[in-house]
Formats: structure tokens, sequence, C-alpha cells
């Protein structure tokens, strides 16, 4: 959420754990908002007829500093029947905290946007309480049996009661609008308890618990009767089915062949008590092959990849050195060392695959999924960039923040790089226009 504040149009982008980006330009003199939906695509087009934005009021109380900016999180608590007046009627996660690279001290990474709705109490008193929670700013929902629109909200000042002056954090009043089901569209994966902030990669892993191809098909981690996920993360997570089930294809196969070879090589060995003497450097192959079977399962696993090809080159050598009668003498023995050695290819090709497929699709397409989706929110490369593309606010000329007919102070805001330029310009304005007066002063 990115706020620009004072006497100039403001901005802000929220982001929840479902990548809700919304863009909010305020001009305070006339307490009103306009909240531009840029993300998800779902959301966006609820809003067309009006480009994505909404109308809102802003708080006359806890207005922020000009230039603010913070980046930050959706979360709601459902209430409990005080309609989010009191401490005791809804909980909130806490904002993620982190240690700094050699500090002794935590900072907040994921600031905390509390949704609540109106009724009930003053404006003043929900934001103390949600402010209470540690969050940074707050967007009061109209009452459900509300006929407001957001345009009729525009003629409402959000006051302050008297008892605001300690109110430090943003908020701002938006309609339900005409559809109430866009609120609970925010409202569905907004984060509301710590085991709900869950990252991508952790919802995907315990959707996959319950099968592959439901998560697969419904990656969330919310009840799924709170409604369907967002169309685009569906689709995101989709995209990864393909990939996923060659992995596991790939690791199945490998899987299935060396339980097959195990099987086999201790048929083989109990079959092979009358192998010749020449031919006993085989037999000693096959029994540390197959003592490396009786592994436990994790360790195995871990070590299939290296005793597999340790597997292959020493039956290989080992069959080389052998009499060429062992392949008569000790004929299963010996078609076993090639049957491991063709089960081992496949399983060593099974597995570069799985590595490859997890480096160049997989993981990536996770981090990008946990970026935009995930409890840490959008990416912050994503948000500047739709920040960077928003149309700048329609200001009037009569009533913008540069307006100077009412003679009241205005703040200027300068672009990065620019305090320079006006400095030295303003100075050269300066010295001309003294220049000018002593040289027409005795004229």
């Amino acid at each position: 959420m990115v706020f620009a504040g004072g006497m100039a149009p403001m901005k802000m982008r929220l982001s929840s754990t479902a990548a809700f980006f919304v863009s909010l330009a305020l001009q305070l003199q006339l307490s009103t908002a306009q909240v531009r939906v840029v993300a998800p695509r779902a959301l966006k087009q609820e809003f067309q007829s009006t480009g994505g934005r909404i109308d809102g009021s802003t708080a006359t109380f806890g207005a922020p500093f000009y230039g603010d900016s913070f980046l930050g999180r959706l979360v709601y608590g459902d209430s409990k029947g005080e309609l989010h007046c009191t401490d005791e009627d809804y909980t909130v996660p806490d904002p993620v905290e982190y240690t700094p690279e050699g500090k002794s001290y935590k900072e907040v990474s994921l600031i905390n946007i509390v949704l609540v709705e109106r009724g009930g109490c003053s404006f003043v008193t929900k934001v103390k309480v949600a402010r209470k929670k540690h969050a940074h700013a707050v967007i009061i929902v109209d009452k459900k049996d509300s006929q407001l629109t957001s345009q009729d909200l525009r003629n409402i000042i959000v006051a302050d009661d008297g008892y605001g002056a300690n109110i430090h954090i943003p908020s701002v009043l938006i309609s339900r609008g005409d559809d109430p089901a866009r609120f609970d569209f925010l409202v569905w994966d907004a984060c509301k308890s710590r085991d709900y902030c869950k990252t991508a990669r952790r919802r995907i892993s315990d959707l996959a618990a319950v099968g592959v191809l439901r998560a697969m098909s419904f990656p969330h981690s919310h009840d799924f009767s709170e409604g369907p996920p967002p169309a685009e993360l569906v689709e995101e997570v989709r995209q990864l089915r393909c990939p996923v089930g060659v992995c596991l294809v790939a690791f199945l196969l490998c899987v299935l062949g060396q339980a097959w070879c195990a099987v086999d090589g201790w048929n083989v060995y109990g079959a092979g008590a009358d192998i010749p003497a020449q031919c006993r450097a085989m037999k000693y192959w096959l029994s540390a092959y197959l003592a490396s079977t009786l592994l436990p399962l994790t360790t195995s696993m871990a070590l299939a990849l290296p005793l597999g090809v340790l597997a292959m080159a020493t039956g290989t050598v080992v069959r080389a050195v052998a009499p060429a009668s062992c392949e008569d003498e000790a004929s299963a023995l010996w078609h076993f060392i090639d049957e491991v050695g063709v089960t081992g290819l496949v399983c060593l090709l099974g597995l570069t695959i799985i590595v490859a497929l997890c480096a160049a699709t997989i993981l990536p397409a996770i981090r990008l999924i946990d970026a935009r989706w995930g409890m840490s929110g959008s990416a912050v490369a994503e948000v500047i960039e739709a920040i960077q593309q928003d149309p700048a606010p329609e200001v009037s000329p009569e009533t913008g923040p540069c307006n100077l007919r009412d003679k009241k102070p205005h703040s200027i805001y300068l672009k990065e790089g620019a305090s320079r330029s006006v400095f030295w310009n303003g100075w050269a304005a300066s010295f001309g226009a003294l220049y000018a007066a002593l040289l027409l002063g005795p004229l």
C-alpha cells in the first residue's frame, strides 16, 4: 500500500494474500477518495464500468504526511457481534516480522491493512481498535443494508468524534457497491488467522496431502466452502500440472524399477548358492547391492542417485573381469547385472528430468505464486510497475492542491533528482529579478 499525502493527491496500493492491488487517490480538501483496482483480474472486471475505480470518503483524522509510503497485506477478522468496535470482537494475524542481518531487534516486513465494517460505533473507535491490532491503515466498508452508492459517500464526512487526535494512521470509507458480493470477494482471501496466512508453497503442500489432483484444481488453504479461489490463481497453479505430472511419472518409474530389482535380486541370491569360485566376485557385488536395499526409505531415496550410479559402475567392472564361462555357469546373476544397469539408467534419466524441471519450471513458478499470492503479498517490482502505469489523478484547477486562490499553504512534490535543479533555478530567478531591479531602478 503506497500513500502520498499532505495537501496533494494521495495514492495507495493494497495487497493481500490474494495479491489485491488497489490504488487510492485522495483529495484531502474534498474528503473524497478514489480506490483503483489493479489486480486480480477477476475483481477488476467487477468494476469495468468505472475503469476499476471505487469512490469513497477519507477520514478527517489520521491523515498521513505527504510522501509517506508503505506496502501491506489486507487482513480481516470475523465480528463476534460488536461490529469491530471492541478489542475482543475480532482477531487478525500479527504483522510479519524479521530480524535484520547484524541487528538484535525485529522489524516489520509486511504491515497490516485492516478491513472492518461500518456501524455500532464511531469511525474513530473502529480505527483505534484496529490500531491496537497493529493496523497501519484501515478500510471501512459501509453497512450491509446500506443503500448508499460510491457517489453518495463522496458527500459523507468521516468525521472526528473528538477523540481522534492521537490517531496517526489513515482510513477510508468505501461503499459495498451495487453488488455486495464485491466485498465478499475481498473478505474471501484476506488473512483471518496465522493458519490462513500461509505462503503459496505451504498451501500447495497442504493440499497435496489430500490428493494431488484436488490440489492442482483447488489450490487454497482456506475452507473450500468459503467460495472458489480466484481464477487467476487457479490458472497459475494449473499450469504446473504438466511438469509436476512428468516428475511424478519419472519418480514412480524410478521407484518401481528399483523395487523390482530388489525383489529380483533376492531371488537370484537365494538361487545362487552353487556359484563357481571364479564367479564369486559377482556374488559379492550382489550382496553389497542387496545390502543397499535394506537402508531406511528416507535414506535410500536421498542416496538413490549415487547408489544407482555406483551399482551400475561396479557391476559393469565386476562382470568385465569375470571369466566368459560365468555367463553359462551363473546366467541368472550375469543377466541380473544387465537388469540393474538398464534400470539404473532409466532411474538416472528420470532423476535428471525431475531436477531439470524443478530448477527450470516448477520452483520459479512456485516462487512467483508465493510472491503474488502468498502471505508476503505482491512482488515489489510488480507493485512499482502498476503504480507507474496508473494514470495521474484528475484534479480540478479550482479545487486542486496547487490552487493558490485560497491563499493557503500547499506542499510541492519534487520527483527524485528534481530538488537540486529546482534549488538552482530558484536562486537563478532570484538573482535575475534583483539584477533587473538594479538596472531599472535609476530609470
